[in-house]
């Protein structure tokens, strides 16, 4: 079979970058002729078509396109720290680059559906447990609901997102209790990135959970 002028392409393109793969590991680590060589490769790579974008697995289109940026922009990250480990006689970098974004992006969505099963069940597993043996009027739910809302010791409000003082772990808090999805709170908070507000709120929970579990069974009995 004869080969394409895209084929042709396609080969002068892999001997391009496995030339500036070759050369960044010539030099050491730090060194500005790396770094140039790094920069050629990674832009060369950037602008060549070649960088698939992983199989959307059923995500919006929005979070899709959210987790395949940070998927992206942590592959260059790591091709920068570990170009040394690009061996040309077990792939082309392009294919070395693209495998390498498939399990970056992978990784992504794994921890986001983590965090989809994790934060609703935040109230029942940081809040309530405590309580789960106690008949309480109102309803625990009603209880932790009425807690978030009032927030007695002012702790849910301090903790904002830097640069947006009204979106505070209390504000996506209620939101979550609402039983609202990151979609329908990205949209409240003018189209703020889920990731962005998730990773927060997971955060805030992480480190407010046995603070937060005190002062409701204090609350409780008031």
């Amino acid at each position: 079979m004869e080969r394409t002028q895209s084929d042709d392409t396609f080969v002068r393109l892999n001997q391009h970058l496995d030339h500036l793969a070759q050369d960044a590991q010539q030099h050491s680590s730090g060194t500005l002729e790396r770094q140039l060589a790094l920069t050629k490769l990674i832009r060369l790579a950037q602008t060549s078509g070649k960088i698939y974008r992983p199989t959307n697995p059923g995500l919006s289109a929005n979070l899709y396109d959210e987790i395949c940026d940070e998927a992206i922009w942590e592959t260059w990250l790591w091709v920068s720290k570990n170009i040394d480990r690009y061996d040309s006689t077990r792939g082309n970098v392009l294919t070395w680059i693209n495998s390498t974004l498939y399990w970056r992006f992978k990784d992504r969505v794994s921890a986001w559906i983590q965090r989809q099963k994790t934060a609703p069940s935040i109230a029942e597993t940081h809040y309530l447990e405590p309580f789960s043996s106690l008949d309480q009027t109102p309803s625990l739910s009603e209880l932790v609901q009425r807690w978030f809302e009032d927030d007695p010791d002012a702790i849910l409000c301090q903790d904002c997102i830097r640069g947006y003082p009204h979106v505070t772990f209390q504000a996506i808090a209620l939101q979550r209790l609402a039983g609202k999805s990151w979609e329908e709170i990205s949209t409240q908070f003018n189209g703020m990135k889920i990731s962005t507000l998730s990773s927060f709120y997971q955060r805030c929970v992480e480190n407010l959970a046995p603070q937060i579990r005190v002062c409701i069974q204090n609350y409780s009995y008031d």
